[in-house]
């Protein structure tokens, strides 16, 4: 918890701007409030239909939210997950929900 050993938020700041081709960044907690922006982005002609929100997938064990794991960890645990994190956790959380990039 104490090192961004897959530099989560190096990937941020390299994806999360214009890129040398058209690229779209969706935020997956609010992609169904975009699915016409994202058709469009794609260039799809019909309708994007999705499995039902909340569906637990034939297979998984279901969903547990953020909140239910945040609060298994221990108080260490969180300290050193927030100084790890801190710096992409608020770049996410100020980002926009669908954005589109042109090249």
């Amino acid at each position: 918890f104490t090192t961004d050993t897959l530099h989560l938020e190096e990937h941020f700041d390299s994806w999360h701007g214009p890129q040398p081709f058209p690229f779209m960044s969706l935020r997956y907690e609010t992609e169904r409030d975009h699915m016409g922006e994202l058709k469009d982005f794609l260039g799809l002609k019909g309708e994007v239909k999705l499995p039902a929100k909340g569906k637990k997938i034939a297979g998984s064990i279901g969903k547990v939210s953020r909140e239910d794991r945040w609060g298994r960890l221990s108080d260490t645990q969180k300290s050193q997950l927030t100084t790890t994190y801190g710096g992409i956790s608020g770049k996410v959380k100020a980002a926009p929900d669908a954005c589109v990039w042109s090249a």
